[in-house]
């Protein structure tokens, strides 16, 4: 009976071990919408175990809760955020596609119109962060 007991024990100790050292791949999935804004993105993280693990990453807006619009623009631009809650205080963040900051505005409510006049035309990457949620969106400046 020792036997068996200690064949099963160091039989659930090895594949233990076997799992636990196990190659692990990490897989992102990110799903876009039509203006080609990303809407969702989910970490897979593969091996190390029998089933992959999925991370869902809750904290984006989706297309329905942001309206931006025109894109692309002359200069003006218009941000609504529908559904929200008015007493977060959100930050508005604008790069370049080199990763340089262009502007930085507070959005003290639910709608905001941002002038891009003074900036180049080309494309640039749009962040809005407000409590535990993000949006991000390209938006493209063009006289």
């Amino acid at each position: 009976m020792k036997k068996i007991l200690s064949f099963i024990t160091l039989s659930l100790l090895l594949a233990s071990v076997a799992f636990a050292q196990a190659p692990t791949q990490t897989v992102l999935q990110m799903d876009y919408d039509n203006a080609g804004n990303r809407i969702k993105r989910e970490v897979i993280t593969l091996g190390g175990g029998p089933t992959p693990v999925r991370l869902t990453d809750t904290t984006i807006y989706t297309q329905e809760d942001v309206k931006i619009y025109p894109n692309p623009t002359r200069g003006i631009l218009n941000i609504e955020l529908v559904n929200s809650s008015e007493e977060i205080d959100r930050t508005i963040e604008i790069y370049s596609l080199e990763g340089k900051l262009v502007k930085r505005e507070m959005m003290e409510t639910s709608t905001k119109t941002l002038d891009l006049s003074n900036t180049k035309n080309g494309v640039y990457y749009l962040n809005i962060y407000g409590g535990d949620k993000i949006v991000k969106w390209k938006v493209v400046k063009s006289d």
